[in-house]
């Protein structure tokens, strides 16, 4: 294995009895405290928010290093759009404006319109 990884026999060995980083052991320890505060948020906190709550735990740590370990733990947010109620579609007016003219139609007792819509320019069917 060693000749395939292009590394010394005593290099690997020496490698893997290193005990652990204390930068590693801290990553180990804050992604317990990261995935407790966003599965107590239903999954809906980002970065930002969870950075917030460590701080606020006692944990100095920036909203880029929360990125990071949420990324490579695999979490996410669920982002939800605010609902903003769209705008009427062309049909949805043409359909009102028809319905308005053959109204005043009827009041009238005409029988053409005199607006623009091609469907309100046919005549009328005389019952």
């Amino acid at each position: 294995m060693c000749r395939v990884l292009s590394v010394s026999r005593s290099g690997y060995y020496r490698w893997r009895g290193r005990p652990e980083s204390r930068r590693a052991i801290e990553n180990r320890r804050l992604d317990v405290h990261i995935k407790a505060i966003f599965m107590k948020s239903k999954r809906r906190y980002g970065s930002p928010k969870i950075t917030d709550e460590l701080n606020d735990m006692g944990f100095p740590i920036g909203k880029n290093r929360v990125a990071r370990r949420m990324k490579a733990a695999g979490l996410r947010s669920i982002v939800r759009r605010k609902y903003r109620g769209r705008p009427p579609t062309r049909s949805i007016l043409i359909r009102s404006r028809i319905t308005f003219c053959s109204a005043i139609l009827r009041l009238m007792g005409r029988t053409r319109c005199g607006c623009r819509i091609s469907v309100c320019r046919s005549k009328r069917r005389e019952r």
